[in-house]
């Protein structure tokens, strides 16, 4: 019944209230600088975190087909796919952090990551001391599948994908509507394409097979 305007309601809007306090972002890292920080895969679809690893991280490029992934030492980071941490530290090998989507990682002023169990605590210390060396702040979040953004947007591509398939509007003016509408950085189409069809699917199969749930079933285009 009330909310920003007024100050209340079910979310608290305290401007006195340090943002430090209300959201549980990582402390400092302690952990010494990477010895090796290496981009593997086409980062076309992240190429603003590319830039970012590049300039302030010394980052090296080994460009190839597959998805994008970084190499931290030992460890490996990656975009969430709707798979845990955990699974993919299983079927790689090799201790894995993941990190959540972001509409602009140049200038978003934090980022959250989720961490395998499987994980040395220094692993996880490595990936946020190279993160918070971008200056950004770094929300740890349990290791759930799609994390918050990627399994946002996954959902809202589908839903986009549906209205299209179905007649009511075409990809434009679907596009469009959420953007002058309830004013999305970008419409839920052109985001998708951006970020990769492929990559969509695979975190909408792998959300449909982690919770069994239809609501994850991707729609037929």
């Amino acid at each position: 019944h009330l909310g920003r305007k007024s100050g209340r309601g079910f979310y608290r809007y305290d401007a006195q209230r340090p943002a430090a306090e209300m959201i549980a972002f990582a402390p400092p890292a302690q952990a010494a600088p990477p010895q090796r920080v290496t981009l593997h895969g086409d980062w076309s679809s992240l190429a603003d975190l590319a830039e970012l690893l590049i300039e302030n991280a010394g980052a090296i490029k080994q460009p190839g087909q597959t998805s994008p992934y970084l190499t931290i030492d030992d460890v490996t980071l990656m975009l969430t796919n709707g798979k845990t941490a955990g699974q993919l530290a299983d079927e790689r090998g090799t201790p894995v952090v993941l990190f959540d989507l972001c509409a602009d990682y140049a200038h978003a002023s934090a980022i959250a990551i989720s961490c395998a169990a499987q994980n040395g605590a220094q692993h996880n210390a490595n990936v946020i001391r190279l993160l918070q060396s971008l200056g950004k702040q770094v929300i740890q979040l349990p290791d759930y599948p799609g994390l918050l953004t990627m399994r946002t947007l996954a959902m809202l591509v589908n839903e986009a994908l549906d209205v299209v398939n179905k007649g009511v509007a075409g990809a434009e003016d679907t596009d469009l509507a959420m953007l002058r509408g309830v004013n999305y950085p970008r419409g839920p189409l052109a985001w998708g394409a951006a970020l990769g069809w492929r990559h969509i699917l695979t975190t909408l199969e792998n959300l449909q097979r982690y919770y069994g749930e239809a609501r994850y079933r991707p729609m037929p285009l």
